[in-house]
């Protein structure tokens, strides 16, 4: 009995009445962990989930799967929908945990968890699993039918041509679950051209399918150009919003470098209906931080599912001034000899920014004493995420600056280098501007003498945040609610 045939009847012999977005979306969420070779043994680690940790792990592995691809996850929202309900019932929970014991137990990350993406594009998974979840019937009411493995190879085979070249596109109005678009991939990968240098539009009537097709795409590691689409021959208003009518490249809009907000979008309505959205640029190529996220060795795995998709730590004052060293800030390390304190902002398990607490050089600053104030030291982010610099001045803002261990601190002070940026992230949080006159040359009681050509030498901005009394909230979340 195959895995899909094990899935299916694991499905079908639940209480749940669901449709089969359901056993799909958890094959999905399955589908693109990765299994390396000298890791530890994913499935058996799954085997051991009870029905209500694997719902939480599969939910946090599509907001995770949103902030590496927010594109491909949107596409696949028919097989994660359901994962979005506040609550389960247990006929639910229960059926998700059968099938996913069904999938792991007949060998589901054998075939699609290796680092290889050649070794795990050997088969769609996802085109026999829809086959043996539907009805003969239900297939011929939408008008489904798979192209079997062996005659979509002969097609390509008969038709690709050998000179086709990175940046050419793909279009396959009737895409199903990715059936060709596999087989050309395999083509090219055995011809030596990587496939995620093509273009891929890829269309298809059942949602449900063009999900797959999308999550087939990232595992396939095919996407970095890539649409998937579920369209609609109807004529009403209100179903066409509702689906995507464009068989053309999507935007790329929540993947640009030089956009001014969050490169995440926030919610799926908001990204559809705002002007940015809708200014379609076809060709448009990712960042280098975009392209290094999509690689095969930046699949999910066990561990980036158990840790959170995003958070704020306290780490260790070396581990920061490595990340600062690593990263080019222009201060380098923080050598100061008092106290100090350092934070580390990590997405899908890597750092992307840190900031360093630190008692002030001098014994007043902005009318407050030395014992009264904490100062952010170092803010740095990793080059290519420009994007978590501010989020991580309002975390350090809220989190960091008032878990200053060494006194209750009723002011937040930051200096900015004039001459290298105007301060606007410090000014955009709602920070105050002292002056614009401050620094030294050094050589006072906690700094040594500066020469002329030293990065700390020169003309600073001084900016305050102020704390509300003691014991109460700080101004933070007042200002920004």
């Amino acid at each position: 009995m195959s895995i899909c045939q094990k899935v299916a009847r694991a499905w079908h012999g639940s209480r749940d009445r669901g449709g089969a977005e359901v056993p799909v979306g958890v094959i999905a969420s399955l589908a693109v962990l990765e299994q390396p070779e000298d890791g530890p043994d994913v499935s058996t680690r799954l085997l051991r989930f009870s029905p209500e940790e694997l719902v939480t792990h599969y939910r946090s592995l599509w907001a995770l799967l949103w902030l590496i691809r927010p594109e491909l996850a949107d596409w696949a929202w028919p097989v994660r929908s359901w994962l979005e309900q506040s609550e389960l019932s247990r006929e639910r929970m229960d059926a998700v945990h059968a099938v996913t014991q069904a999938a792991l137990q007949a060998g589901l990350l054998d075939v699609t968890g290796s680092v290889d993406p050649y070794r795990r594009s050997q088969v769609d998974v996802f085109s026999v699993l829809l086959t043996e979840l539907r009805s003969v019937g239900a297939s011929r009411a939408i008008g489904e039918f798979h192209t079997p493995p062996d005659a979509a190879d002969l097609m390509v085979r008969l038709t690709l041509q050998d000179e086709s070249r990175p940046g050419r596109w793909f279009y396959d109005p009737t895409a199903g679950t990715g059936g060709l678009f596999r087989v050309i991939a395999q083509h090219l990968r055995e011809t030596g051209r990587d496939p995620g240098e093509f273009g891929w539009s890829l269309n298809d009537v059942d949602p449900i399918a063009a999900a797959c097709c999308a999550v087939n795409a990232y595992i396939w590691g095919s996407a970095r150009r890539c649409s998937s689409r579920a369209v609609t021959s109807s004529r009403s208003r209100t179903d066409t919003r509702r689906r995507w009518r464009s068989a053309r490249p999507p935007s790329r809009v929540a993947l640009r470098s030089s956009a001014p907000q969050s490169p995440w979008p926030c919610c799926r309505s908001c990204c559809r209906t705002s002007p940015a959205w809708r200014r379609v640029d076809r060709r448009h190529e990712r960042s280098p931080r975009q392209e290094r996220r999509v690689t095969a060795a930046f699949q999910l795995d066990l561990a980036a599912v158990t840790a959170p998709p995003a958070g704020l730590f306290e780490t260790e004052l070396d581990a920061a001034n490595v990340l600062l060293a690593e990263w080019g800030h222009y201060l380098g390390a923080n050598n100061r000899p008092f106290g100090a304190q350092a934070w580390r902002l990590d997405v899908a398990g890597q750092p992307v920014s840190v900031a360093i607490s630190a008692s002030t050089a001098s014994s007043v600053v902005a009318g407050y004493g030395r014992g009264q104030v904490v100062e952010l030291a170092r803010l740095c982010t990793r080059p290519g995420d420009r994007w978590a610099t501010r989020v991580m001045l309002r975390l350090w803002r809220e989190v960091g600056g008032p878990a200053w261990p060494y006194w209750r601190a009723a002011a937040a002070v930051a200096y900015s280098d004039s001459a290298r940026h105007l301060g606007n992230v410090y000014r955009l949080d709602g920070w105050k501007r002292v002056t614009d006159a401050a620094g030294s040359g050094g050589g006072g009681t906690w700094s040594t003498p500066r020469s002329a050509d030293h990065p700390a030498r020169g003309r600073k901005t001084l900016w305050l945040w102020e704390y509300a009394a003691a014991g109460q909230q700080s101004n933070g979340l007042k200002s920004a609610a």
